[in-house]
């Protein structure tokens, strides 16, 4: 039997013309406009399951810890586990998730396994009381959280180029409304009752998630080429590795993730030093969220028009200034608040452009492989970062405020690196990306295919 073009995730006949009902093409993928809206919704509705589980993660642990009385250093190790994890398993998956071909593609499979593992996982957090047996859950749940990573390569391949910019933009839109509703609805509980909200974080991501996985469809990928595994290692070295551009936008990227990791320790700097309640805290963090809405949209029309370089490098460096500048004036909640509308703004076009410019400078056959030594290099940096605050914390004796005079700095390094990404030769000239705009559409010698 024939598939049918113009369905979700159905391959098309390599030589069948697409009909003016579908006219969007990814590999053999092929969409007719109602079947985008289809793709977007499943898509979206997954973000936001994902997104309520990554906010638990990192927000509800150091609450938990700090409740039982653990240092801020200790909370930094069993925070920075989770890039431990990518750092070690990250290069293995990614490759793999290249060369993988199954009936259910070459990415679905490894979500539809990791989905149920980190539920679980969320499901026991809060019942364990000993600390190694704590350390090994949070281990196996960022494990499966790796896997969970591959989501941002199955993007790259059922996306249409020319709307990568739009889907990132609401992405990121539905991205922050299930961080918004996390921050809103379950935050204030969890000092009475903390059981409840990792029950209904884990329930609330299991299903959802689930559900989108499974009405999406990839399309057909052609068969790997057979490769020894010590050359697949040297390519793998040498692409993501081997050249100034591919370092230069390593560190671009790469001081976001170092100065990262000053976040996660907000909500105690406005418990314990701002006298801040959890309901208020929630609701600061949710009022926060607000102007990210407000963004995130337009942010992606922005860079579907000029490219995602230039707003990562402007944004970047607002964000650090006013990062830096809390250091002097954030004495209470609310100039916190004021500072985390600030920061949740700026930071909303840097959220958006992340992941385009991955899609813009990488090329498609080699994404996988890729994105995995970005992932090596930044849960590196966030790994070193999150121990390093937790350490520089115990220092000053609990005084959290330090995290603004870390992070802010780091930040505004970031257009210097961007600027000389920009005057770099790519060794990926010639091979198509996620972002060009039309599919096929060859990669410029000095970066991606936008003017």
């Amino acid at each position: 039997m024939k598939a049918r073009a113009g369905r979700p995730g159905t391959p098309a006949e390599k030589d069948q013309k697409a009909p003016t009902a579908a006219p969007y093409h990814v590999g053999t993928l092929v969409y007719s406009r109602g079947d985008l809206q289809r793709l977007f919704f499943w898509l979206l509705l997954g973000d936001f399951a994902s997104n309520v589980m990554g906010a638990a993660l990192p927000t509800l642990l150091p609450l938990q810890l700090s409740a039982r009385g653990v240092s801020a250093a200790t909370i930094g190790w069993v925070l920075s586990l989770a890039p431990l994890a990518t750092i070690i398993f990250s290069p293995f998956l990614g490759v793999w998730s290249d060369r993988l071909r199954t009936r259910w593609g070459r990415r679905r499979p490894f979500l539809i396994v990791s989905t149920p593992i980190v539920a679980a996982g969320m499901l026991l957090l809060p019942h364990i009381q000993n600390m190694l047996l704590l350390q090994v859950v949070v281990t196996v749940v960022q494990i499966a959280n790796v896997l969970q990573t591959i989501l941002l390569y199955l993007y790259a391949d059922i996306m249409p180029p020319s709307l990568m910019g739009r889907f990132m933009g609401g992405f990121s839109f539905v991205g922050a409304l299930g961080t918004m509703a996390f921050q809103y609805f379950l935050v204030p509980w969890f000092g009475t009752a903390p059981t409840m909200v990792w029950t209904i974080c884990a329930i609330f991501y299991f299903v959802l998630f689930q559900l989108s996985v499974h009405n999406v469809r990839e399309g057909q990928y052609p068969a790997p080429e057979p490769t020894r595994r010590s050359h697949i290692l040297r390519g793998y070295l040498k692409d993501g590795a081997g050249s100034w551009y591919i370092w230069c936008l390593w560190a671009a990227l790469g001081m976001n993730a170092l100065a990262g990791p000053a976040g996660l320790y907000y909500n105690l700097l406005c418990r314990d030093q701002l006298g801040m309640s959890m309901r208020a805290i929630g609701m600061m963090n949710t009022v926060a969220t607000i102007p990210r809405l407000f963004v995130m949209l337009p942010g992606g029309w922005l860079i579907d028009r000029f490219g995602p370089r230039k707003l990562w490098g402007l944004f970047s460096l607002l964000s650090g200034g006013v990062t830096l500048g809390a250091w002097f004036w954030v004495r209470g909640s609310g100039a916190m608040l004021l500072y985390m509308l600030l920061s949740g703004a700026l930071g909303a076009f840097t959220s958006v452009a992340l992941m385009p410019m991955l899609y813009a400078h990488l090329p498609k056959d080699k994404f996988g492989q890729l994105v995995s030594m970005q992932s090596v290099v930044m849960f590196t940096l966030i790994f070193l970062s999150t121990n390093a605050v937790g350490q520089l914390i115990t220092l000053r004796h609990g005084d959290y405020f330090i995290t603004f005079l870390y992070g802010g700095p780091i930040m505004m390094l970031t257009p210097i690196f961007i600027l000389l990404l920009a005057r770099a030769k790519n060794p990926f000239a010639g091979m198509a990306t996620a972002l060009a705009r039309d599919e096929g559409v060859p990669v410029r010698e000095g970066g991606f295919d936008h003017n």
